[in-house]
């Protein structure tokens, strides 16, 4: 068998097939990721990747080699990420959600600038909200807001209302810690 880097007498940057996939897309050769699909969405609709894709055989293009990949699908919606909050999250017949709450209030976990041992979830929603969330439970804050003395994550111990966007970020910490 006569070896891939000397079969037109020059050489090549590629001994295996993963190899020269990376070289073909890099000479442009062969599109790059060729196998997803964009959603095509409708003026004032929005997509939500679904919880659980289910995973079927593809071909995965960086090693060139059949793997079981989530096949990503997504909930399309008319509601603005505005006016998304936890009661109106879409659920199937028997009451589970079909996104994941993260994905439906878009929420990312905020990165830990401020404290290097702080492993618990926060963060802000486009709704206006700042939500702290564990495995157990999820609650949302907002200026404005009402706190009595037996919420979760009340660091005053007594009845108070929320004035200042830092102590929306400290109180959504707190209950994400105080959950956890």
């Amino acid at each position: 068998m006569v070896p891939t880097n000397t079969l037109f007498e020059q050489s090549y940057p590629f001994e295996t097939v993963p190899e020269l996939l990376r070289w073909a897309k890099k000479q442009k050769l062969i599109a790059k990721e060729t196998n997803r699909s964009k959603l095509e969405l409708k003026e004032g609709e929005y997509a939500v990747p679904y919880k659980n894709p289910k995973k079927k055989p593809k071909l995965n293009i960086k090693t060139g080699r059949i793997k079981k990949m989530p096949d990503k699908k997504h909930f399309i919606t008319n509601i603005k990420p505005e006016d998304r909050i936890l009661k109106n999250i879409p659920k199937y017949a028997d009451n589970k959600p079909k996104v994941r709450f993260q994905d439906w209030l878009c929420l990312k976990k905020s990165p830990n600038l401020y404290e290097k041992l702080n492993n618990y979830a926060w963060g802000w929603s486009p709704n206006g909200k700042c939500y702290g969330w564990s495995h157990r439970a999820v609650h949302g804050f907002k200026i404005g807001d009402k706190v009595t003395s037996d919420t979760t994550g009340n660091w005053k111990q007594k009845e108070w209302v929320i004035k200042k966007e830092w102590e929306v970020e400290r109180l959504a910490k707190e209950f994400a810690k105080d959950v956890s």
